[in-house]
Formats: C-alpha cells, structure tokens, sequence
C-alpha cells in the first residue's frame, strides 16, 4: 500500500477570468502540480489563454488542454477541404456491405 501524502482534500470553487487577480495570486500560491482546462483555449486568444494559464501556475506546473477547434485551422483534417479545393472531386457513396478498396 502507498503512503497518504496529504491528510485532507482541499477543494475550491471560483469562476477565473483575467480580471480576477486575487483567485489567481491565490491558485498560484499553491503550487499546483497540474492542471486541466478541458477546451477552455477554445474560447480565448492563444496570447489570453497562456497569460491566464501563467497567471495561476506553480513553477512545476503541468498544463493540460483539449482542443476541439484545431480542425479549422488546420487543412486537410476532413474531407471538405479536398472537396472545397478540387470541386471536381465528389464523395464516394459507399453502399452497406460493400469494400472501401
């Protein structure tokens, strides 16, 4: 069995934003080890969304994210982009059953 390292949980709950420097400095002083921010980059500039994440951090912070949005930034990530940039291209229509080869 591993030994406990902390006798208690702590957990808080506050809304960040930019403007709300008192949560950060005070997320900051706790050194987090990590952190996950589920799609939240989604929703802000890269510059806002890493001043924020920098706002908050410990100096062995880890930061983890999940983009949703990358796929409109990025071309070639879907079958559109090839239709848009080749009209002569149509999609297959692929009958149940049969191969994709």
């Amino acid at each position: 069995m591993l030994p406990c390292l902390h006798d208690y949980l702590q957990i808080n709950l506050g809304a960040i934003e930019p403007s709300s420097q008192e949560l950060l400095s005070r997320i900051s002083s706790l050194s987090p080890t990590s952190m996950s921010w589920s799609n939240v980059c989604d929703y802000c500039t890269p510059r806002a969304f890493h001043n924020l994440a920098r706002s908050c951090s410990g100096p062995k912070t880890v930061h983890v994210l999940h983009m949703m949005n990358w796929v409109k930034n990025v071309k070639g990530t879907t079958h559109i982009d090839y239709m848009l940039s080749n009209p002569q291209v149509s999609p297959k229509v692929i009958k149940p059953g049969s191969s994709l080869w």
